[in-house]
């Protein structure tokens, strides 16, 4: 038996996860998908699933490592894993190797934290990430994981994004216009945003206009106001849109296609969603060149400014026309191309469980 689990109660992304399990792969599996999911409300109706809700981390993991105990055929797949007590519960072995898929998400990557508690926790959460029995992620991710764990069984295999495709083409910056700069993808503190909006500035002049969707994660009033304060301070005032509602899809979208470059420096999150919705916009991005991602795009040939690289309004518009001429159908990264990706992992996960 495979049960799926979403370990912490991150709505956006556990929803897209929900829905593309629900709307696209269910029908293709032989077997209900059974979901145990953290959230502290009805995560929705999700028809196609056997869902099955848990109020808080501690809880779910209690649950986990109790079900593996008294019964080892049944196998966990891992989506992102942000939740120590399931680390813990490889350590230990009571969720032992062969019962663990795992999905890397970017931010399971991150060790951005300062300090002794910090540093022991990494220290551990390192450990456990190699006693699974099997890893998916992008190449860039796996690239990095392998260093540490190389004999473990990996797969490559994409977040499973929500895109669709501009209803018109859409009008291009004019020569002598500004720009229109996304900067960042959410109000997280790992996009680093005075960074960027400083490296605007520089690149681009103080009549850029910037675009910040800060809508998630709850909580981070203080360092949106130290965006705010910097933002207003390299740029006028009426060149700043700070958005602190959180966005549907389609707003995000409509969003997305008003901007000429979205500047997206963080270091280890994949992004996929909002890279995807660029490129098919035809909007040019900026990453970091610490990204593991920049693996993959630039193996599928998909043109990348790099932060640390010089950057200009010309080397704008060039990776826009070569946007413009990529074959979105040869990505493999894409809602459409990832799905048979998805359902080979999943049967073979299923195998694994059946020996």
């Amino acid at each position: 038996m495979m049960i799926h689990v979403l370990g912490s109660d991150i709505p956006h992304h556990n929803t897209t996860v929900l829905r593309f399990f629900n709307d696209v792969l269910a029908a293709e599996l032989p077997g209900r998908p059974v979901f145990w999911v953290v959230s502290a409300e009805s995560p929705g109706e999700y028809p196609n699933l056997d869902l099955i809700r848990y109020p808080d981390r501690r809880q779910l993991a209690t649950a986990a490592r109790r079900s593996a105990r008294r019964d080892r055929t049944i196998t966990f797949f891992l989506h992102g894993q942000f939740s120590p007590r399931i680390w813990l519960a490889l350590l230990t072995g009571a969720i032992r190797p062969h019962q663990a898929h795992w999905h890397i998400w970017g931010a399971d990557l991150y060790e951005a934290a300062a300090g002794p508690r910090a540093a022991l926790f990494y220290r551990l959460r390192r450990i456990a990430q190699g006693r699974v029995g099997r890893v998916l992620g992008t190449a860039g991710d796996l690239g990095h994981y392998r260093r540490r764990h190389p004999r473990t069984r990996s797969t490559v295999l994409y977040f499973p994004s929500r895109t669709q495709g501009p209803d018109a083409k859409l009008a291009r910056l004019r020569p002598g216009s500004s720009l229109t700069v996304l900067i960042g993808n959410s109000g997280d503190a790992s996009n680093r945003h005075v960074t960027a909006l400083r490296a605007v500035r520089e690149r681009f002049g103080a009549q850029t206009r910037v675009v910040l969707p800060c809508g998630y994660p709850a909580g981070n009033e203080t360092y949106l106001c130290a965006i705010r304060a910097e933002a207003h301070r390299l740029f006028p005032p009426g060149n700043v849109r700070l958005l602190t509602d959180l966005l549907d899809y389609r707003q995000y979208a409509d969003l997305l296609a008003e901007c000429d470059l979205g500047y997206l420096i963080f270091r280890r999150q994949q992004g996929i969603g909002t890279l995807s919705m660029l490129i098919r916009a035809q909007v040019p991005f900026v990453l970091s060149q610490d990204n593991p991602f920049l693996r993959d795009l630039t193996g599928q040939h998909v043109p990348v400014l790099v932060h640390e690289d010089r950057i200009t309004p010309a080397e704008v518009e060039r990776s826009r026309r070569q946007l413009a001429a990529l074959d979105w159908a040869q990505l493999s990264f894409t809602p459409e191309n990832c799905v048979p990706g998805w359902l080979r992992a999943l049967r073979e996960g299923a195998s694994d469980a059946d020996r």
